[in-house]
């Protein structure tokens, strides 16, 4: 047996394994970045139907004089220096009146997730980074914009399930917030 000829042999293996590593690799790679971008959007999904739950029971303690709807009026957001982007302006539903549309929105700011019971959530607002609580004809729709992107949460759940009766059953403990 000539070494010449086991010289060539290892060099092709040595190179094929290389190659079949190299490939791994890359899959490897893909696999995390789609895992990380799957748990982003479920991790964004349940901030906003989180969000949309504690709207929906704002908007009955409202309606019965009980309380007041949450989030940060579009002037006091303004005054902060958030402006919402007209990507989300153009999707806000008007309410019909003799005078044009009414538009009902908010934007959710992080003292307005505190007083939502939702301190767990965190948002950098510096960076434009909020929420926006939609309230219209149709229900409630909320928007999440982050770094030029917006997430709509009835595109990201194709079914929302019905709500609830009454308050009672939504199971939600109340929290209180007070200002340091």
């Amino acid at each position: 047996m000539n070494m010449r000829d086991n010289k060539g042999i290892s060099l092709i293996a040595l190179i094929i394994v290389i190659v079949i590593v190299l490939i791994l690799i890359v899959i490897g790679v893909q696999i995390t970045r789609n895992m990380i971008d799957q748990s982003r959007t479920e991790e964004i999904k349940t901030n906003m139907l989180a969000i949309r739950l504690r709207a929906g029971i704002s908007v009955e303690r409202y309606e019965s004089g009980l309380g007041y709807r949450y989030g940060t009026t579009s002037e006091d957001a303004y005054s902060q220096g958030i402006e919402i982007p007209s990507a989300i302006r153009e999707r806000l539903v008007g309410i019909p009146s003799e005078y044009g549309y009414i538009f009902n929105y908010r934007i959710v700011l992080e003292n307005d997730l505190r007083r939502m019971g939702l301190g767990h959530i965190i948002i950098d607002v510096p960076n434009n980074e909020f929420f926006v609580i939609d309230y219209n004809v149709y229900g409630i729709e909320i928007f999440y914009y982050v770094d030029g992107e917006i997430f709509v949460l009835t595109e990201l759940v194709e079914e929302i399930e019905s709500e609830p009766e009454n308050e009672d059953d939504y199971n939600v403990e109340q929290t209180e917030y007070y200002a340091e």
